[in-house]
């Protein structure tokens, strides 16, 4: 029981990757960053579209464009990226992952309309990132019972 600590803090400091929880969401569309998206209608100028984003390691990423899917695999790190060619207009783009919700919106290529304004990130952070939580959280719990596991409380 005293190493539990010691490898716990090993395992979380030298290899995240193990300790980290897995997240799903959009990074950008092409050079314009969308912040793990949350929105539900984006604009973009160009034709050649690039989606990039965050899944869990070496996941499968569909996305779907107007009804025709894909697959793309996350690399081990989990970032994955798609590229496409879309006409000007409105295009319906839902992308999902294994144990995730679907992330859908519209994706208009052509220019946005001035009524509209600029993006803005999200109340809400992306779903399914509570690494710093549950580290806090699980650190915190380990410093205040080590000692008591340990048997070596000093209370006078």
């Amino acid at each position: 029981m005293k190493y539990l600590l010691p490898v716990f803090l090993i395992i979380t400091l030298f290899f995240p990757a193990l300790s980290k929880a897995s997240g799903f969401y959009l990074e950008a569309i092409g050079d314009l960053a969308v912040e793990g998206g949350g929105h539900a209608h984006y604009w973009y100028t160009g034709s050649n579209v690039t989606l990039r984003g965050i899944a869990p390691a070496n996941s499968s990423v569909t996305v779907e464009i107007d009804g025709t899917a894909e697959s793309v695999t996350a690399s081990s790190s989990g970032s994955w990226s798609y590229t496409t060619s879309l006409a000007e207009g409105d295009h319906g783009v839902v992308l999902s992952a294994p144990s995730v919700e679907p992330y859908s919106f519209t994706l208009t290529i052509g220019d946005m309309p001035e009524e509209v304004g600029a993006i803005s990130k999200p109340d809400s952070p992306p779903a399914g990132n509570i690494t710093p939580t549950l580290l806090g959280l699980i650190i915190g719990t380990g410093l205040i019972f080590t000692p008591l596991l340990v048997g070596k409380v000093f209370i006078k």
